[in-house]
């Protein structure tokens, strides 16, 4: 069967949500799969290596859909709260940074995940290099590049897919799914609401002194 490439890919992307054959080719339960057998429990290129490693004993459509449902979980995550927490507990950062604290958050797993979402404080375990987490924090190591993989975990399925086809697939993640709004006005823009909205957290780290 010929490999899908980025021409066909956008065509069949953009047919209909509902209908969306590469989407569809992994389930929620095989992508949490995938990350708690490579990147959960690992760190530095390590994480990076186990990851393309499963991701290239799969089909291209299943590669594809592996990236479809990472950027999913990038939108779900890019939230003023969660955004405050990572600032706090890891340092003030920027979009490149936050991005990659996003990454990081996923490959976690799915319980590390999931709890963040239904509440930012756990991922203070994430992000900090003192917490429970079994994978360091990548911000608060930024000049190791053994351990700050965040932009090398989010390439890895297009690389993947470009080792098994020879073609890079030029597909606008974000005409799949665009970041609904700009969460910096939620907590960032004011300094005093993240002492409101976090005290403990805030005292912890002294943010702000």
């Amino acid at each position: 069967m010929k490999p899908v490439t980025h021409v066909n890919l956008l065509a069949v992307i953009l047919v209909g949500c509902g209908g969306d054959p590469i989407h569809k080719a992994m389930t929620e339960d095989q992508f949490w799969s995938i990350i708690s057998q490579t990147t959960a429990t690992t760190h530095g290129s390590e994480r990076v290596r186990l990851l393309k490693a499963a991701l290239a004993k799969l089909s291209t459509t299943e590669v594809l859909s592996f990236a479809i449902t990472f950027h999913h979980k990038m939108c779900d995550s890019y939230r003023g709260d969660l955004w405050a927490v990572a600032a706090v507990t890891a340092g003030a950062m920027g979009d490149d940074a936050f991005e990659y604290a996003r990454a990081h958050l996923v490959c976690c797993g799915r319980e590390v995940f999931e709890a963040a979402m239904r509440e930012p404080l756990t991922a203070e375990q994430a992000f900090s290099p003192s917490g429970p987490s079994p994978v360091p924090s990548p911000l608060q190591n930024s000049m190791d590049t053994d351990v700050w993989t965040g932009d090398e975990l989010l390439t890895a399925p297009l690389e993947v897919y470009k080792t098994k086809t020879g073609e890079t697939p030029q597909v606008d993640f974000f005409a799949i799914r665009a970041y609904s709004q700009d969460p910096r006005d939620d907590l960032l823009g004011d300094e005093s609401k993240i002492h409101e909205a976090y005290p403990d957290l805030a005292r912890r780290y002294s943010w702000g002194k």
